[in-house]
């Protein structure tokens, strides 16, 4: 929401000087309308306001993007690693993984893996495979194994290394770094030679 916020101000500051100017006149009409003449300062209030609440979002906007030039991106609550072992030596196909991983993956991973679900998923994906990806992920599910089977996945990447186990003898894990886990279905060969997986973020200027 932050980031949003601050392109959608971008964006007003740019296209949006002639409706804020008409939408401020606006109000001073109707408030002049409204409030007896005897109280003169009615449009220099109004106007103060106004640019008070614009100088508060350019401030808060700024500390934001300065946040962000400070800091860096942060890729640490992300797969990362487990993300670019599969880019380099999976053999792509069906990724089974939970909204909160699966939006990296799909930036990371497209188009040689197909991701079950990422974070579009009130928008893109109906409830049903909302609930069906959720329950394949949930070992201790009593539908766990329908739904496994009904997602037919090649690989599943898991936030729960500890728990890998729990998937299965069909499922083979090929990496584990104590935070995430990726499974290999036992059917895989694993023949393709390793690649170099890109960048994480090359600058456009």
């Amino acid at each position: 929401s932050q980031r949003i916020r601050n392109h959608l101000l971008v964006l007003l500051a740019v296209y949006g000087a002639g409706s804020a100017k008409a939408v401020a006149a606006l109000i001073v009409s109707v408030l002049t309308d409204r409030i007896p003449s005897y109280f003169w300062a009615t449009r220099n209030v109004v106007a103060a306001v106004f640019v008070l609440m614009l100088g508060v979002a350019a401030g808060q906007t700024l500390l934001n993007l300065s946040a962000f030039a400070r800091n860096g991106l942060d890729y640490d609550r992300y797969p990362t690693e487990a993300v670019d072992w599969l880019a380099s030596r999976g053999e792509g196909g069906r990724l089974l993984v939970h909204f909160n991983e699966g939006s990296f993956a799909l930036w990371r991973l497209h188009p040689e893996y197909l991701v079950s679900l990422d974070g579009r998923y009130e928008e893109v994906y109906p409830q049903s495979t909302i609930d069906v990806v959720h329950r394949a992920l949930d070992t201790d599910h009593p539908d766990h194994e329908e739904s496994l089977r009904a997602v037919a996945p090649d690989y599943i990447l898991t936030e729960e290394p500890e728990r890998a186990d729990a998937f299965g003898a069909d499922w083979i894990v090929v990496f584990n770094d104590t935070r995430f886990a990726i499974l290999a279905h036992d059917t895989l060969t694993h023949t393709r030679p390793p690649r170099t997986a890109r960048p994480m973020w090359v600058p456009g200027f």
